[in-house]
């Protein structure tokens, strides 16, 4: 027995130190690092968080429902001087393109009752199915956005999340994300009505960016299959709305900013993998939802109330949705 002990434990010692010396790391290693910091805001962002969770009204799936499909749409707030988020408006009036049941387009304004959050649930029918719809806007905030749109994944379940926002750098394309990478710009956010945050990502060196999650995956790939999307979505857009385009990014980031920011972490708990965010205030891990379609689509840098251009955009995310219904290669 002694000598079974001893021959474990010389076996122990050696893979260690090969994994040393090869740079490996294993998973558990991995994971014990996984987290975000907000250094002075990590307390408030928590707080924060635990408000959203607290209200009455989410989205939900109670497991009896007769849907065919879920499908869940985000979007931010207003940030800068964007007082109309493209994203947000598309996600709550999606439903009311199909269902006409609503004349005028709703404003997605979250007031300080909402805590950084509103959500919107309906049913609509592509193709002859059931869909259900959470539709969730959410304050541009680091981690909260990210940590928002989870818990709401976690109740609804959805088989798809189109998460969106809009591209500074591009006027007339809008783009079917490829890829997260895990770095953050040590930029603020912006609060619920626009304002500018205090809540900014920090490193621990003075010479690297942060890290989305300290020793997570370098890149986190959509889960979604690009190339349908692009088939299915390029000739609406094309058509509708002339002198605008639609792309994959392939090689291509979608930034530093909050969308990585949200893209990489909902990704990243899709899989399955523990998150501590603000710190170490925030401990999530989803789980069920690995089969979960996930990406994220950048809408051109456009802001203003336009109910046709709202309903144009809606006609894409429906053509989207139908693109990735039965499909599961990921490209």
């Amino acid at each position: 027995m002694i000598g079974c002990k001893y021959t474990l434990l010389r076996h122990a010692l050696l893979i260690a130190v090969l994994a040393t010396l090869c740079g490996c790391r294993s998973t558990a290693a991995i994971r014990s690092k996984v987290l975000t910091d907000l250094g002075a805001d990590n307390d408030a962002v928590a707080s924060r968080f635990e408000a959203y969770k607290g209200k009455k009204k989410h989205c939900h799936f109670d497991g009896r429902s007769k849907s065919d499909y879920r499908v869940m749409l985000t979007g931010f707030g207003p940030f800068s001087d964007i007082e109309f988020n493209t994203s947000s408006l598309v996600a709550m009036n999606f439903a009311d393109r199909f269902n006409q049941s609503q004349s005028d387009l709703l404003s997605p304004i979250i007031s300080k009752d909402d805590a950084d959050g509103i959500t919107r649930q309906d049913v609509v029918t592509i193709d002859g199915l059931r869909v259900e719809v959470c539709a969730v806007s959410a304050s541009v905030i680091w981690d909260l956005a990210a940590a928002i749109y989870l818990h709401e994944a976690q109740l609804f379940r959805p088989n798809l999340i189109i998460m969106a926002g809009m591209d500074g750098s591009q006027h007339e394309m809008g783009t079917w994300e490829h890829h997260a990478v895990n770095v953050a710009v040590p930029s603020h956010g912006y609060e619920a009505d626009g304002s500018q945050s205090s809540v900014t990502p920090v490193s621990g060196s003075q010479t690297s960016e942060p890290e989305i999650l300290k020793g997570g995956p370098a890149v986190l790939k959509m889960t979604w299959n690009a190339t349908k999307l692009l088939e299915a979505t390029q000739s609406i857009i094309r058509k509708e709305m002339p002198g605008f385009d639609v792309r994959t990014s392939d090689e291509e980031t979608p930034g530093k900013y909050l969308c990585n920011n949200v893209s990489y972490l909902v990704l990243a708990g899709l899989q399955g993998l523990p998150l501590v965010l603000a710190g170490d205030r925030i401990k999530m891990q989803v789980s069920g939802l690995g089969l979960t379609k996930a990406g994220f689509f950048h809408y051109p840098w456009i802001s203003k109330q336009d109910l046709q251009e709202v309903h144009i955009w809606s006609d894409v995310l429906k053509a989207a949705i139908r693109s990735q219904m039965n499909q599961t290669s990921v490209d």
